[in-house]
């Protein structure tokens, strides 16, 4: 099956409606230590200081 650039356009702004970033899963790994102000993924939980780095974030409170 050929993927078309409308079906990649209409999987990219799916996720964006569920929430989701475009950036690949971390599966678990950590980038930096769940510190205040990082983000952890309530779907993994890896955690990162960007926000964009993580599937489903959530920003750790302190």
């Amino acid at each position: 099956m050929k993927v078309t650039s409308i079906q990649l356009i209409v999987s990219s702004i799916s996720g964006w409606v569920d929430g989701e970033s475009n950036m690949s899963c971390l599966k678990g790994k950590k980038e930096d230590k769940p510190a205040p102000g990082n983000y952890k993924c309530t779907k993994c939980g890896a955690v990162s200081s960007r926000k964009k780095h993580i599937c489903k974030p959530k920003k750790i409170k302190g």
